[in-house]
């Protein structure tokens, strides 16, 4: 339903490279779930797919994904991409580089990189940064 419901509002930003869904600032009806990274990469899919299929684009678009903020102020964030072999995740490369360029208070195992979590007040900033690099990159 929280899927859904993101479309329906449209809480999104389409740029040529990706797309951002950015849910910081809203409530939804599943937000205990989406403190997972794996539920989130999920509803990340989920949404790419539903854009494929609804004939909007040719190609499957990488999609950056910002769950509500949590009790701590932090916000997690994912970044979802078909990759196909041999190509790499060029995404979770574009997270590392653009929380760093920008100083954000930003926490992330080294496995995924493009898992992380970000405090809500560099949102705005990391995501400004990120279309910068994965312009030059996707």
């Amino acid at each position: 339903t929280d899927g859904g419901a993101v479309i329906a509002q449209r809480l999104y930003h389409n740029f040529r490279s990706f797309r951002v869904f950015d849910l910081s600032e809203h409530k939804l009806t599943n937000q205990n779930l989406l403190v997972h990274p794996v539920a989130l990469q999920r509803m990340a899919e989920f949404l790419q797919e539903q854009y494929y299929h609804q004939g909007q684009t040719s190609k499957r678009k990488p999609v950056v994904l910002v769950a509500p903020k949590d009790e701590s102020g932090r916000c997690l964030v994912v970044g979802y991409q078909v990759c196909t072999p041999g190509e790499g995740n060029k995404l979770g490369s574009a997270f590392v580089q653009a929380a760093e360029d920008v100083g954000a208070q930003s926490w992330h195992d080294l496995f995924d990189t493009s898992v992380m979590e970000i405090m809500a007040n560099d949102v705005e900033r990391f995501k400004a940064e990120l279309l910068r690099i994965a312009s030059e990159i996707l």
